[in-house]
């Protein structure tokens, strides 16, 4: 039986968090990485800096705009502190379906539909990500 993946974006992969994200996202039966940016590491491969992954994804130096035009599923940024926001209007702009999730160093966010997530009680939350992976 097949199973089917969710995308997953990360911009910002050369950091610790990224690696981590890397490492989990590859064990995960259900996601699949679609793209990895960063800046200083374009253009190398993915398993050359990170053991977990097995592929031929390389790393890419992706503005606001091509992030949004990649269309994952997911898109988790794991930038320094006041850069997620150009990534952010982009994709809300592009692709208002994508699932943002913010692991800047301050900021911690995962952006929602509809409402600001200070308005959800936790059954709602639950309910989303039910949603969002079954």
């Amino acid at each position: 039986m097949a199973i089917d993946k969710h995308s997953v974006g990360i911009v910002g992969a050369r950091g610790h968090t990224g690696a981590e994200l890397i490492r989990l996202i590859a064990a995960h039966p259900s996601l699949e990485l679609a793209f990895v940016s960063s800046r200083e590491l374009g253009g190398q491969r993915v398993d050359a800096h990170n053991d977990a992954y097995a592929g031929d994804l390389r790393y890419e130096n992706l503005n606001p705009s091509t992030v949004a035009a990649k269309q994952a599923g997911v898109v988790i940024l794991a930038l320094p502190n006041g850069k997620a926001a150009p990534y952010v209007e982009a994709i809300d702009a592009m692709a208002p379906g994508t699932l943002i999730v913010d692991l800047s160093a301050v900021t911690f966010s995962v952006r929602l539909p509809v409402r600001n997530v200070s308005r959800y009680d936790p059954s709602e939350l639950r309910a989303i990500a039910a949603r969002a992976y079954p």
